[in-house]
């Protein structure tokens, strides 16, 4: 797990200075995976439900 995180912020540009930035970074990861998760899984369901109309 701690070496996606580190693959991640070795993105050009990303210089992380504490340990709480790689905190907020993390979080904010999270956050995004969550909502492209739930867009995601929207899709899926409009799509269904147009199938089945």
């Amino acid at each position: 797990m701690k070496k996606q995180y580190t693959e991640i912020l070795n993105l050009p540009g990303v210089i992380v200075k504490s340990k709480k930035e790689i905190e907020n970074i993390r979080f904010v990861l999270k956050r995004v995976a969550l909502t492209l998760r739930r867009k995601l899984r929207a899709k899926t369901k409009a799509k269904e439900s147009s199938v089945l109309l």
